[in-house]
């Protein structure tokens, strides 16, 4: 099969929206035939920098974006 060149992204502020995204993102990486990367753009790059979930009353966020240096993407 060919490979599928998936880019997510992520130009809104960190909220519960783009957690969920960024976790439905990590689902994208369990198919071999995927090649995922994410862009975070605008108010998206707030996302990388490490924030603190409990202020903003969402899902931890850090874990996922860990992950994706795992997963290379």
């Amino acid at each position: 099969m060919a490979t599928k060149k998936v880019t997510v992204v992520i130009s809104e502020a960190p909220s519960a929206d783009v957690s969920e995204r960024l976790r439905m993102t990590v689902g994208l990486t369990l198919d071999d035939d995927n090649e995922v990367c994410v862009l975070l753009i605008d108010d998206g790059v707030y996302t990388g920098l490490g924030i603190d979930h409990e202020k903003i009353g969402i899902k931890e966020m850090d874990k996922g974006l860990a992950m994706f240096g795992a997963l290379g993407v």
